[in-house]
């Protein structure tokens, strides 16, 4: 069956008011927000805030890595940076799978300043196939079997220690990267990438070095 995106999705944007995510700064918490990233199913990080979409539902990268669609299999927040599409009927996993393979087929129409808008979208004709594969079946084969009882031996060569009794935690605050000034200060941060070095300004360092640098958010961990 050919047919257009539209006729399955309400598309709109993200919520504005996670667009600046300075606001979110120490509101850890267990939901998610996505945002652009063309990682981790598009999570940005968990925070104190409520669900607003129900999954499951389609998210596109509208800035960043554009058009790098990601299936949401739970509730959670979606910014401005993204569409998301919403299921005007019930569709099964496998149906949203093949739609947004679709979409990342054809993201190479928006480059080169031709953006990706709820409009834009709405026409892509998509293919919609009767499968024989099951998404559920699939992950239950992929997935590990849960073993009902595990003996965990103690390691008695170890010694366990809390690592607050070994370190001093902190949590540290620096100005936004954009007000800065390029220099040869390590500019530390939540990419999981260059051992958390994002840049290099001019500030005065407001940590030694040394020392164990654990994201917040992002790349949590």
């Amino acid at each position: 069956m050919i047919t257009t995106i539209g006729q399955f999705f309400k598309i709109e944007y993200g919520q504005k008011e996670y667009h600046n995510k300075e606001r979110l700064e120490g509101s850890d918490g267990q939901n998610i927000l996505i945002s652009s990233t063309g990682e981790d199913n598009g999570i940005f990080g968990f925070f104190d805030i409520s669900n607003n979409y129900q999954a499951p539902f389609i998210t596109v990268p509208s800035t960043g890595t554009v058009g790098q669609a990601f299936i949401q299999e739970q509730d959670c927040s979606v910014d401005d940076n993204c569409l998301v599409l919403m299921p005007i009927k019930k569709l099964s996993k496998e149906e949203l799978f093949q739609i947004a393979f679709q979409i990342r087929l054809n993201k190479w129409k928006y480059r080169y300043g031709r953006q990706i808008t709820p409009e834009r979208l709405a026409t892509q004709k998509i293919s919609l196939i009767d499968s024989k594969l099951s998404y559920e079946k699939i992950s239950q084969k992929l997935l590990p079997k849960k073993v009902s009882k595990v003996k965990i031996k103690t390691n008695t060569n170890i010694k366990l220690k809390r690592v607050d009794e070994i370190c001093d935690i902190l949590k540290k605050s620096a100005l936004p990267q954009n007000t800065m000034d390029l220099d040869g200060t390590p500019y530390v941060t939540t990419t999981s990438k260059d051992n958390g070095v994002s840049n290099w300004v001019n500030e005065e360092p407001n940590a030694k070095g040394k020392c164990l640098t654990v994201a917040l958010n992002g790349s949590v961990g």
